[in-house]
């Protein structure tokens, strides 16, 4: 008798459980010899189940997925003739190991093996009877050894499965970032020329009657008195028009120092409404906006006075601005459960566009970016708001859109005592 160990290759599914099986089939044509080995490993405690050929065989391992050891002579053969080892391993749809101890009649019936372990059988001599024992119980370990294997090696597979899973998902979201880097910078290079062409409208277009209106006047000599006042009232408008662009894209970047100088103190919201709406620009107020305001009296905020009420003014000109021409815009005030002071503004306008309000605050971002818009500016107003609310601990935000409700923006200041 030996122990011949299957082909790895054939047997790749494992056994799962947490001990070793206690169970060998014995597949031999001849009762004595079946009988024999049955009471011998009884006596060793193993479980034992017969067959009487190969076919026999397959069909019990398929039945008891437990047993690891199959015992048979080695004249026996499948249908083929060919050594039945492979084809019992192969025998049940898990695929479990098992491993196969040969009975030999005579010592010449070695040359079918792949070793010189082997155990003359018939008759079953005592003195061998041991070493059976010894070979079956060796067989159950080896047998062990191969699902233990198997079983590493289908948790190798299974990691590496995820770990192929894992780098597809990768290598897509790469993709993915890949293609929205390349939209993000289209559309930055786009914002880019957008920003580029709005700011040098707004710059050019004062400088136009600045420059035209000179030269008339340098160049002509037949001007009526009234003609010059007139070119001259038209030069000082677009220089202060300039002038005023150029003032809030300094201010805007100034604000820091301008918070670090300025002296915070209590101030009451309805002040600071008031003078907020004193900073309009005339061109704001000659709309003619009604103003609905709701402020309780009681209600205190702590920061820079002048500073707080330019954001404020900010909100307040783009909601006259948004609206058409007298149209009523709304300022409420309340402090919130957390002790934060709410300043609502809202307009009756067509609303913010999305890509405003998705990017509330971003500098140089125009509500109207067209050149045929109602009104000039190069997108601050919204940035210089947000800016003193943060420095102040604050925060700028801009309410969900509804269906012809216009834009309500909230103006939300650190939290200071009542």
């Amino acid at each position: 008798m030996k122990i011949r160990r299957d082909d790895p290759d054939s047997a790749t599914a494992v056994c799962q459980d947490s001990a070793p099986s206690r169970t060998a089939m014995i597949v031999v044509d001849d009762r004595l010899v079946s009988e024999t080995v049955a009471l011998q490993l009884a006596n060793a405690g193993w479980t034992t189940v017969t067959a009487a050929s190969v076919t026999e065989a397959q069909a019990v391992l398929l039945s008891d997925p437990s047993i690891t050891v199959a015992v048979f002579p080695c004249h026996l053969t499948d249908e083929n003739g060919f050594d039945p080892s492979r084809a019992l391993a192969e025998s049940r749809p898990e695929r479990r190991a098992i491993e196969c101890v040969y009975l030999m009649d005579a010592p010449n019936g070695a040359s079918m093996m792949d070793g010189p372990d082997h155990l003359v059988c018939n008759p079953i001599e005592p003195r061998l009877r041991a070493d059976l024992v010894k070979l079956v119980a060796a067989a159950d370990q080896a047998a062990g050894r191969r699902r233990q294997h198997q079983s590493m090696l289908d948790e190798l597979e299974q990691r590496v499965a995820v770990g192929e899973a894992m780098r597809l998902r990768l290598a897509a979201a790469l993709r993915d970032a890949e293609d929205m880097n390349r939209a993000l910078a289209e559309s930055a290079g786009a914002a880019r020329r957008d920003l580029l062409a709005v700011i040098s409208h707004e710059l050019k277009t004062p400088l136009f009657p600045i420059v035209g209106l000179a030269d008339i006047l340098l160049t002509s000599t037949d001007l009526r008195p009234e003609d010059v006042r007139e070119s001259a009232g038209l030069i000082r408008d677009g220089a202060e028009r300039l002038c005023a662009i150029i003032d809030r894209i300094l201010t805007y970047v100034d604000a820091d120092r301008r918070q670090a100088q300025a002296k915070s103190c209590r101030l009451a919201l309805v002040d600071l409404i008031a003078a907020a709406l004193q900073k309009l620009p005339k061109d704001t107020v000659n709309e003619g906006a009604a103003f609905a305001i709701d402020c309780p009296d009681d209600l205190f905020a702590i920061g820079a006075p002048d500073l707080l009420a330019e954001a404020l003014s900010e909100l307040v000109d783009n909601a006259i601005k948004a609206g058409p021409a007298g149209a009523k815009v709304r300022i409420t005030a309340h402090r919130a459960d957390d002790g934060h002071v709410m300043v609502d503004v809202s307009d009756t306008g067509p609303g913010l566009p999305d890509i405003v309000r998705r990017n509330l605050g971003t500098p140089f971002l125009p509500g109207d970016a067209s050149f045929a818009r109602r009104w000039s500016g190069v997108g601050l107003g919204l940035a210089r708001a947000r800016k003193i609310a943060q420095l102040h601990g604050g925060e700028l935000e801009v309410a969900v859109p509804q269906p012809q409700t216009g834009t309500k923006i909230r103006l939300v200041l650190g939290n200071s005592p009542p």
